[in-house]
């Protein structure tokens, strides 16, 4: 394995996962990580890594930034044995197609990557109170998981959850005579039984999708989210933050141990 990880860091990503993630590559893999922008991409960049990272943020700017030359570096990669870990945007960005819908505005559309064969669907109001997508606490949740081969919900362990899809695959021969769900798997579902995570094959290569961010890290929320959240909103996010203990996301990144 080349010992590191590149994470996309340009127009649309969210700082705070970036961050975390740079954090918790280090912490939870053991790996180092290094901030990557597009054209670092377009110019071969991810032939020096193993496991590639777009986080969470908007998915726009991805196909602004990388449509055409840059996606065709993305899939060459992954067809070519590499990792692809998609978070929030980063995994609607990676289906074959978005369905998306916010609070002010919605988003649908074919992608260019198509590793996941299905569409990315949200934002799912059903576990935020009937609040879709927005930058203000209410359409934010920490949710429970049942992981793949266990027959509980850990009600102990909980993930947040701000705008990210569930995943409806493609049925065989409808849209692709070459789809077969047994290119990917279910690796946790929310409590109401969607998918929240998924993880599939492309040529050699590998993709890990997922609805949550399991990235955050405590003292990167509090600096760049709860100290300047307003007065309204601030024991919301108090209480959230709560939750990013030095264990946060464990379960999860034990789940990308087991394919990388």
């Amino acid at each position: 394995m080349k010992r590191r990880i590149l994470i996309y860091a340009d127009e649309g990503t969210s700082e705070i996962g970036v961050s975390s993630l740079l954090t918790a590559c280090k912490t939870k893999l053991g790996l180092e990580a290094k901030r990557v922008s597009s054209e670092d991409i377009k110019n071969g960049i991810l032939k020096t890594t193993d496991i590639f990272v777009i986080p969470g943020g908007a998915d726009i700017p991805y196909c602004k930034k990388l449509n055409g030359e840059g996606n065709r570096k993305i899939i060459e990669y992954v067809d070519a044995g590499g990792l692809y870990i998609g978070i929030c945007a980063g995994a609607y960005y990676a289906c074959r197609r978005i369905n998306f819908k916010g609070e002010e505005y919605t988003i649908k559309g074919e992608r260019e990557l198509g590793f996941f064969q299905g569409t990315a669907k949200g934002s799912l109001a059903s576990l935020t109170n009937g609040n879709y997508f927005n930058e203000k606490s209410n359409s934010k949740k920490m949710v429970s998981l049942k992981f793949k081969g266990k027959s509980e919900i850990y009600k102990n362990e909980v993930y947040y959850y701000h705008g990210g899809p569930t995943f409806i695959p493609d049925k065989e021969g409808k849209i692709d005579n070459k789809y077969s769900e047994r290119n990917y798997q279910i690796i946790a579902r929310f409590r109401n039984g969607m998918p929240a995570i998924i993880a599939g094959t492309k040529g050699k290569g590998k993709y890990f999708l997922s609805s949550i961010h399991f990235e955050l890290q405590k003292n990167i929320y509090e600096e760049l989210v709860v100290k300047k959240t307003g007065k309204a909103d601030y024991p919301i996010e108090k209480e959230i933050c709560k939750y990013m203990k030095s264990n946060y996301g464990d379960r999860i990144w034990e789940e990308i141990r087991k394919i990388i």
